[in-house]
C-alpha cells in the first residue's frame, strides 16, 4: 500500500533500537585485569564513566590482537573464550556483546561492535587475552635461497612456525622487512617448503603490509 494507507494492525508495528554513537566513541579506554602480568588479563573498557567487559561471543586472536595493539602490544598470543576459567568474571557492566575486528585496526572502536542484549549475556564469558611481549625476530627456513623459505618466528625461546591456509603478500612483506629485504614477491600457503618441527607460534598476521615489524 502507499503512504497512510495500510491494513496493519497494531501488533504488527515496527520497533527498532538505534546505535548510540556516543557510547563507543574513540578513543575507548582499556584495561587487562586479573592476570599474572600486565600483558594478560580479562578485557575491560570504559565507557560513560564505568568499567564493564566484553563477552566472548565469536572473540578470537584477531579481536584480541586489536586490544593488545591498543595497550602497546604488538599482537596478541591468546584469545581466552572462558574468562571464568582463567582471568575470573568482572563485576560491571558487559558493554559489548561481541566484536568482529579483522585484526589491522588501531582501537576496538574501528571493529564492528554489536551490543550484549541481543546476544549471549553472561558474567561467565568474558573475554580475556594474552599479549606478546618479547622481541619478535623472524627467519625463512627450507628454501633454496636464503630470501625464501618457510616463516618461523622466535618465541618464548624457541624457533616455531606460523599457522596459515593462505598465505598473503601483505604479511610476506612485513616478514620481508624484518629479515633486511624490501617487499616479497609471493607467498605460499602450507607445505610449499615442509613442516617446521617445532610448536606453531601464531596464526597469520593480519597486516596492512606497510608494518615494520
Amino acid at each position: 500500500d502507499g503512504w497512510f494507507e495500510h491494513s496493519c494492525q497494531s501488533n504488527q508495528d515496527v520497533i527498532v533500537k538505534c546505535f548510540d554513537p556516543y557510547t563507543f566513541k574513540s578513543p575507548i579506554p582499556i584495561r587487562l585485569v586479573d592476570g599474572s602480568h600486565s600483558a594478560e588479563g580479562r578485557v575491560e573498557v570504559n565507557v560513560k564513566g564505568e568499567w564493564g567487559t566484553i563477552n566472548d561471543y565469536f572473540w578470537d586472536i584477531r579481536d584480541a590482537t586489536v586490544v593488545c595493539r591498543m595497550l602497546g602490544y604488538q599482537f596478541a598470543t591468546r584469545a581466552d573464550r572462558a574468562s571464568s576459567l582463567g582471568f575470573g568474571s568482572g563485576s560491571g557492566p558487559i558493554w559489548f556483546g561481541y566484536l568482529n575486528c579483522l585484526g589491522s585496526e588501531r582501537s576496538i572502536a574501528d571493529c564492528s561492535i554489536y551490543t550484549p542484549s541481543l546476544y549471549v549475556n553472561s558474567r561467565y564469558y568474558d573475554a580475556g587475552v594474552v599479549c606478546y611481549t618479547e622481541e619478535i625476530k623472524a627467519r625463512l627456513v627450507g628454501g633454496s635461497q636464503p630470501n625464501e623459505g618457510r616463516i618461523e618466528l622466535y618465541y618464548n625461546n624457541a624457533w616455531g612456525s606460523v599457522c596459515s591456509y593462505s598465505g598473503n603478500i601483505r604479511g610476506a612483506n612485513v616478514i620481508c622487512k624484518m629479515l633486511g629485504y624490501s617487499f616479497a614477491k609471493r607467498a605460499w600457503g602450507a607445505g610449499q617448503f615442509g613442516e617446521g618441527s617445532g610448536n606453531t607460534s601464531v596464526d597469520w598476521p593480519e597486516c596492512s603490509g606497510t608494518e615494520s615489524s
